[in-house]
């Protein structure tokens, strides 16, 4: 090779080592802004999941009070067969202490039409209504309404309000256990979306350390061609087949990429790969 023909080359090097530098800077600035992305990526994970089981229990609660309005709003029209079926339940489960009680006594249903009695009336009307959403949605209550309806110890009359009453129950548990299993079932989806998501996080941040630690040699700035073979510039080194950068051995060089090999492993890297 002739000095002059060696000296072009030598400044044509020494040319891309300059314009590479620059270019070496910035592709090293993204690949360290981008060594915090797993941990991003997780935090994001965690904070999207919560906000997606905030909205499942929204929903659900919005679901529970539109139902728990319906069910007053039922018990409002069933009346008198409401209201009985109530106080029986309540003397069934409570015996004693509801006898006790001063508006809940049997007895004072049957005093004269006094303000006194017309204040109770209103006071137990009242209390069953509002204690409609535990009455109707409660599965053992009605099994003790169901009891009334066939037992032989309770009038024509009691056994007949039980129907409609029966009936409410049914309608409104039915719907209960429906936004019950639908809320359930929005959680499984949501932990297993979670539980993906995770997995993926992890794979992700594996590749990450994996192509960091595949990667210590550098960044491919340039490849050049000499008329016999191809030169590299690896981080401002001028580099060529079978040479060491960072312990990383160059086995070959193309037009684009380098082929590098380093503990039994081996990959390839391509122009400004980052």
């Amino acid at each position: 090779m002739e000095n002059g023909e060696l000296s072009t080359r030598l400044v044509i090097v020494i040319s891309i080592v300059i314009f590479s530098k620059c270019m070496a800077n910035h592709c090293q600035a993204n690949v360290s802004q981008n060594s915090n992305c797993p941990q991003k990526q997780s935090q994001k994970i965690e904070t999207y999941i919560l906000e997606k089981h905030q909205g499942i229990e929204n929903i659900y609660n919005r679901q529970i009070e539109a139902l728990e309005l319906s069910v007053e709003n039922k018990a409002k029209k069933l009346g008198a067969s409401y209201i009985n079926l109530w106080l029986e339940f309540h003397m069934m489960i409570e015996g004693r202490l509801a006898a006790n009680s001063y508006f809940l006594r049997p007895d004072i249903r049957h005093e004269t039409k006094s303000d006194v009695f017309r204040l109770r009336e209103d006071m137990i009307k009242s209390y069953a209504i509002t204690s409609a959403k535990f009455f109707l949605l409660d599965p053992e209550a009605r099994k003790l309404i169901f009891y009334i309806r066939t037992s032989n110890n309770y009038s024509d009359r009691i056994r007949k309000q039980t129907r409609k009453v029966l009936v409410v129950m049914d309608q409104s548990q039915s719907t209960l256990k429906h936004i019950q299993e639908q809320r359930q079932y929005n959680l499984e989806k949501l932990a297993c979306l979670k539980n993906d998501l995770k997995q993926k996080a992890l794979a992700l941040e594996q590749y990450t350390k994996d192509r960091s630690e595949n990667h210590k040699q550098g960044i491919v700035n340039m490849i050049a061609y000499d008329s016999e073979n191809y030169m590299a510039i690896i981080d401002d080194k001028l580099v060529r087949q079978g040479d060491y950068v960072d312990g990383a051995r160059i086995l070959g060089i193309q037009a684009e990429e380098v082929e590098f090999e380093k503990n039994g492993k081996s990959w390839v890297q391509k122009l400004y790969d980052q």
